[in-house]
């Protein structure tokens, strides 16, 4: 993926040097469709991104998405309800990240999310590759996906945290 969205999806067109990380930007549109929530996702304050430039930069994601991307990339949540069959690894795996995530202090972003994870699978003395593809098994039924910390920031910790709760009854 050398080319950039934007060049992708607007040849020619001068806004190449935003500096918006479109790789993010097309894993969020996966997840959202409502450009004022990706706005805020994007930045936070909501000081530099208009909701109109942020319609625009979803349109050029999406069509991105559909017109580029391997299917590898392409993903969506798992409904409410899928039925996900773990082993007791994998369970213990996703038990001690909704433990970790209910936490009151924890800091909901990437880097801590990623770091957790990372020490949670190290602790239940599973390979890191295995640990990732666990989580997005649970999460999109697939064995690979987004970048796990950014892509499950990107996400209501309480949907988090209720989606694991579910595959762990």
């Amino acid at each position: 993926m050398k080319k950039g969205l934007m060049e992708l999806s607007e040849p020619g067109s001068d806004n190449v040097n935003n500096p918006l990380d479109y790789r993010h930007v097309a894993t969020l549109v996966q997840i959202y469709d409502d450009p004022s929530r990706l706005r805020n996702i994007l930045e936070p304050n909501g000081d530099m991104i208009k909701v109109e430039d942020v319609e625009k930069i979803m349109s050029l994601a999406k069509h991105w998405i559909s017109t580029y991307a391997p299917d590898t990339f392409k993903f969506s949540l798992l409904p409410i309800g899928s039925i996900v069959t773990l082993t007791d690894l994998e369970k213990n795996i996703i038990s001690d990240f909704e433990k970790w995530a209910e936490k009151e202090d924890v800091q909901w972003n990437s880097t801590a999310i990623h770091d957790a994870i990372h020490n949670i699978i190290k602790v239940n003395n599973a390979e890191p590759s295995d640990g990732f593809r666990i989580f997005y098994k649970v999460l999109i039924g697939k064995e690979k996906g987004p970048r796990l910390g950014f892509f499950i920031s990107a996400i209501d910790r309480k949907i988090i945290i209720n989606r694991l709760k579910e595959v762990l009854n």
